[in-house]
């Protein structure tokens, strides 16, 4: 593997220092511009305090769910459910708090009915799931989303943030300072809540996940077919010269997070083509696994770091902007063809299998927590928007995971014998002693469980959306026919 670690995935501990700096507790004064007497639409009680929610339960979700064979496709309608309303999601999560929770509450813990946390929890234990809270405050124009029942994943944007004490409602016990926001939302409609039932409305952080629906609907999917047709194989393979000149291109568009365009020098630019004149067998996946600096680092969070090279190309994933995919797809392309074919017969190369691990320095956001959890309880698969590294050595995984601060997440992945999908690279790796197998971009995974600090998959077979739409389609033909077609079984919608 890469000096830079993109196996294990963890940051890099050259960079420990940034990647573990915290933003420092906000203390400001926010003038209050929402007025309390419209109770029905503002959310408050005829006090002109908030009123008590329907909250929700707890968060573990853990056991075994049925093989692959049970995973059904997630419509749009149902991505759009997912997004903007609560109706998909009634099972556990949108139940009313248990009222004994609401009891339980304390001092040091006293907020109660989030489906992130098991029981009462602090603002404290907010911040370190990546919710805001009176310690990390949102700041005014700040894209949130919701996580409170009578709320649920509304998304707007950040009115205003007051300091309030509480009548005991809408989860915070009563007597105890908590920071409660307005949210307008894209209709105008305003919203509130406490600061720590809201998170970030972006979900394209580093191993950034979605659902079928959201993969068939990024950027990648589309370029992918309009410049491709399909999926990789042997046959629609990019050469290495063409790889060598997307590279190239990319490396002159690359557009970061914010719509920036990523300043790298020339003799960078240089050095990193030459790679790819080198007698190295595999150039573009020996490239990935470098510890190649494109610039100065300029932020922490690893979502947002274009620093380095193999976090470049799987933040331009991540971010899913086309302006930036456009020039890298031949790259990427010619990566997954490497990663599940030999070039020299055009075989399929398949893994043998076995557990694989990788650790991460920070949680999934809650949004992707949420994605896993939908993935988990309804049986549907959930993608990796970037290229996958893992190690088959545990205690590599768990060295990146955990930092001073925080617990950090541990990815935990069974891949089938003869699996084909993924490769170890250790023989082309710079790191061959911790044993990497990648996986390509969106490649398919089924949630087995899922906890706090942990998530446990299964990989799912690489064209797993085309055999499925090949399946659905004989499906529907078998059903106009009204004849059974053997072999074959029904995908739900």
């Amino acid at each position: 593997m890469g000096q830079c670690q993109p196996c294990c995935v963890g940051d890099s501990p050259e960079y420990e220092d940034a990647a573990t700096a915290q933003e420092s507790p906000k203390s400001r004064t926010v003038e209050k511009s929402v007025e309390f007497e419209d109770v029905s639409e503002n959310g408050f009680s005829d006090e002109g305090r908030p009123r008590k929610p329907c909250s929700q339960v707890s968060l573990g979700t853990s056991g075994n769910a049925s093989g692959s064979a049970s995973l059904r496709q997630v419509s749009q309608a149902t991505l759009d459910s997912l997004m903007s309303k609560p109706s998909f999601l009634e099972d556990q999560e949108a139940s009313d708090v248990d009222e004994q929770e609401l009891l339980g509450r304390t001092d040091s813990k006293p907020f109660a009915g989030h489906p992130s946390f098991k029981g009462p929890f602090s603002a404290e234990d907010a911040t370190r799931a990546g919710f805001y809270s009176i310690v990390r405050l949102p700041e005014v124009g700040d894209e949130v989303v919701c996580f409170q029942r009578n709320h649920w994943l509304k998304r707007g944007t950040v009115e205003d943030v007051q300091e309030e004490v509480s009548n005991g409602h809408d989860g915070l016990k009563a007597g105890v300072t908590g920071a409660w926001v307005t949210v307008k939302q894209q209709d105008g409609s305003l919203y509130h809540s406490w600061a720590v039932f809201l998170a970030t409305a972006s979900d394209q952080e580093y191993s950034s996940v979605c659902l079928q629906a959201e993969f068939e609907n990024s950027n990648f999917f589309k370029l992918r077919r309009t410049i491709y047709g399909d999926t990789v194989t042997h046959q629609t393979r990019v050469t290495k010269a063409q790889a060598k000149a997307s590279l190239e291109a990319w490396l002159q568009n690359c557009i970061d997070a914010d719509g920036n365009a990523v300043e790298i020098s020339p003799e960078m630019r240089k050095e990193l083509l030459d790679i790819f004149d080198s007698n190295q067998e595999d150039p573009s996946l020996h490239l990935y696994s470098l510890h190649k600096r494109l610039g100065p680092r300029t932020d922490a969070r690893k979502g947002r770091d274009y620093s380095l090279y193999y976090q470049a190309l799987n933040n331009t994933l991540n971010h899913d902007t086309s302006q930036s995919l456009r020039p890298a797809l031949p790259l990427i392309r010619r990566m997954t063809y490497l990663l599940l074919y030999d070039e020299k017969t055009g075989e399929k190369r398949l893994h043998e299998g076995g557990r694989v691990w990788k650790g991460d320095s920070e949680r999934p956001v809650p949004l992707n927590k949420q994605r896993l959890k939908l993935a988990f309880r309804h049986q549907v698969p959930i993608r990796f928007r970037q290229f996958q590294s893992t190690t088959s050595d545990q205690k590599v995984a768990a060295r990146f995971q955990k930092r001073e601060d925080r617990k950090g997440f541990l990815w935990i992945i069974d891949i089938p014998a003869k699996y084909f999908g993924a490769r170890n690279i250790q023989d082309i790796s710079s790191r061959s002693k911790e044993s990497e197998t990648l996986f390509p971009p969106y490649s398919a995974f089924e949630v087995l469980a899922l906890e706090e600090d942990s998530c446990h998959l299964r990989a799912l077979p690489y064209r797993y959306e085309e055999e499925e739409e090949v399946s659905k389609a004989d499906s529907m033909k078998s059903d106009h026919l009204n004849v059974p077609e053997p072999g074959r079984r029904m995908v739900s919608a």
